[in-house]
């Protein structure tokens, strides 16, 4: 019994560094109850998720949700899980690693559809100033060299109002976002991975993930190549370019791990001939 005590912390006190060694967000998967096994593609459990946009790293110390929940550690998970205070979920969280008799506490009742719009467009407002990428000719010209596409289709993208620069988590990001500010992504400048998460894409808090970008803005055009992801749509515009087709041709992408395109954005797509891009398509 003594050898039990001590190895899951009693009798003594357990820091925060012992406690994430010892809770993964495998344990905290099961201790809330949450459908399914995490892994690298799984649902997400703090939203109806019908496309596992949410990913756990395999040792179970990571995890971020593609459609927008967040992301980070075992303790942002359980503080999510919870709805505690982050203070009180930070000394719920330690108690559990030390085998202290924390009773599971249960999921808070699903947020009406008002009150999730509501949330997120409180969410929005925490977004950086999105700066239009004509005033970085250099950022430009440097983002067509690291996703080896021409500057003219880097403009082409910019012009119709879908690429813009911004300062995120302390690092300058290049973002793709839609012209009405309802879904928005960022990448790093220097093509490395967001710290916390270790995904090179990050969906802004409060971003609608499902939205297709770009889709009102094709509107007036009657062909659109629709793509998966930021690197992608830059790539089709470097080919809209390319081939002279600006004038009648649109790209749209969707972001994230879904893969269904919203009711609401159906009708945007109508009498248009639509062609799917795979992903990385170089044709």
């Amino acid at each position: 019994m003594r050898g039990e005590r001590e190895r899951r912390g009693g009798g003594r006190g357990v820091n925060l560094t012992e406690a994430k060694a010892r809770l993964t967000l495998h344990d905290l998967w099961r201790h809330f109850g949450f459908a399914g096994e995490p892994s690298k593609s799984c649902r997400c459990p703090f939203h109806e998720d019908r496309s596992a946009s949410c990913s756990i790293t395999a040792d179970g110390a990571l995890w971020n949700c593609f459609a927008g929940c967040g992301g980070g550690d075992a303790v942002d998970f359980y503080t999510l899980a919870s709805g505690l205070p982050h203070a009180k979920a930070l000394c719920a969280f330690i108690a559990l690693a030390g085998g202290s008799p924390v009773a599971s506490t249960p999921r808070p009742p699903r947020p009406k559809p008002a009150d999730v719009d509501a949330a997120k467009a409180e969410q929005r407002q925490t977004w950086p100033l999105l700066e239009s990428p004509f005033e970085h000719e250099h950022e430009m010209g440097t983002l067509a060299k690291l996703r080896y596409v021409s500057l003219e289709g880097v403009k082409l993208m910019a012009g119709r109002g879908l690429l813009w620069f911004a300062g995120w988590k302390d690092s300058p990001a290049w973002m793709v976002a839609d012209g009405a500010r309802v879904n928005a992504q960022s990448r790093r400048m220097d093509g490395k991975p967001w710290p916390g998460i270790g995904a090179k894409a990050q969906t802004l808090p409060g971003s609608r993930a499902a939205w297709p970008i770009g889709a009102r803005e094709s509107l007036p055009l009657h062909f659109v190549l629709l793509c998966e992801g930021g690197p992608d749509l830059i790539a089709a515009h470097h080919f809209i370019y390319a081939h002279g087709r600006a004038a009648d041709t649109a790209a749209v992408a969707m972001l994230g791990a879904g893969n269904s395109i919203p009711a609401d954005a159906l009708p945007l797509f109508a009498g248009k001939r639509v062609r799917t891009l795979a992903h990385g398509s170089t044709t």
